[in-house]
């Protein structure tokens, strides 16, 4: 439902109007639900075309006016999309992760929607530039917003010295929550099953993330994908002999860390992949980092857990789905290596990863709240 049907329902209304999404789903004639469902496909096509395009022309206009190390991302283009640029400042953020607003021209004035990063108050930071705002509105992490023409560029500085003054270092690098460092060789059928009964996966029970160390490439991992964007990858585990499929979306560029033999650690989620009617285990990576960045003799282990729903043997407990509660531990590393902290913790255990002598651990305990991913 979240990644098929609604970004396409969604779609209907970016790039055209909320009423066809309304009325397909209202429609009891297969044959005609058939075709307006083809009609909503296109417009999710053309979403995605639109968005790309933004995405290539904002990251241009960033490089061509030197504001790689900006503490903000703000660009405007008069005929990008209005219905889009919500989507394409979340892409930005993937590369350059900091608040970011995109704008675009509606009617006589300039409107963007705007995306803020983990932890920073995007709606209190626009609150002190409201000297050059016609209005705005939104949350903590999202706003949308107009100016006048004549104050873009007022705004676009203000803005950036807001955060710039504002913002804590540590919010400016991504994070990943990990629930759990596993060996693949515990990767099994019997392990998938289980992992379904947490199901339904979605907000406020995300799929569980995985960290292991220790992984090789077996030499035919390769970019794949019409623009070479994804990472398609049989990972070998230690002394293990068996090999692991795994897919790396929009991890293209990470390519040059796993191959040759260079040994790697990865985050992952567990999925199931059925091809041909044979079903598999396969690893959906999220981020991949070079093991020489470990210093394994200074991995912190920490035993802990939070409120999250866990199946267990009724013999040990008697019932299922008991509730654990505790505190969710945050682990956080001053060095920036490849751009993400590995942050632990939604349960079970987190580690330290400090990659040189000069850095020093940051370790902070905080009540469990979901934020948002």
């Amino acid at each position: 439902m979240v990644f098929v049907i609604a970004p396409r329902i969604n779609a209907a209304g970016r790039m055209k109007h909320g009423q066809y999404a309304v009325t397909l789903l209202m429609e009891e004639d297969f044959e005609k639900a058939k075709i307006m469902a083809s009609e909503i496909e296109v417009y999710n096509s053309d979403r995605k075309i639109a968005d790309k395009l933004i995405e290539e022309e904002a990251l241009l206009q960033i490089t061509e006016n030197g504001e790689e190390s900006n503490y903000t991302t703000v660009v405007y283009r008069e005929n990008w999309h209005k219905g889009v640029i919500g989507i394409a400042a979340s892409r930005l953020i993937e590369t350059y992760y900091r608040p970011t607003l995109v704008f675009t021209k509606s009617n006589d004035k300039l409107a963007a929607s705007a995306r803020s990063v983990i932890g920073f108050d995007l709606y209190e930071a626009l609150e002190q530039c409201t000297d050059y705002l016609v209005q705005f509105g939104g949350h903590k992490y999202a706003a949308g917003l107009t100016v006048l023409p004549e104050n873009y560029q007022k705004f676009k500085l203000r803005f950036e010295e807001v955060v710039k003054g504002s913002i804590p270092e540590e919010l400016l690098s991504p994070q990943i929550y990990v629930d759990m460092q596993i060996d693949l060789r515990d990767l099994n059928p019997k392990f998938l099953r289980i992992l379904k009964q947490f199901e339904p996966f979605g907000p406020e029970n995300m799929k569980p993330v995985f960290l292991a160390t220790g992984l090789v490439d077996n030499g035919y991992g390769r970019r794949v994908g019409g623009d070479e964007s994804h990472l398609k990858l049989n990972i070998i585990n230690g002394t293990d002999t068996n090999t692991y499929n795994a897919i790396g979306f929009g991890l293209g560029d990470k390519y040059d860390l796993i191959h040759n033999g260079k040994v790697f650690s990865a985050v992952f989620t567990v999925e199931e992949n059925v091809w041909n009617g044979i079903s598999s285990l396969q690893l959906n990576i999220k981020d991949i980092r070079t093991e020489d960045i470990l210093d394994k003799k200074r991995i912190e282990y920490l035993v802990f857990s939070i409120e999250y729903k866990v199946l267990r043997k009724k013999q040990e407990t008697g019932e299922k789905g008991k509730k654990i509660k505790d505190k969710r531990t945050k682990i956080k590393d001053t060095n920036d290596h490849d751009g993400f902290l590995f942050v632990a913790p939604r349960c079970f255990a987190g580690y330290n990863f400090n990659g040189s002598n000069q850095g020093k651990s940051i370790i902070e305990t905080r009540d469990k709240k979901q934020e948002p991913g």
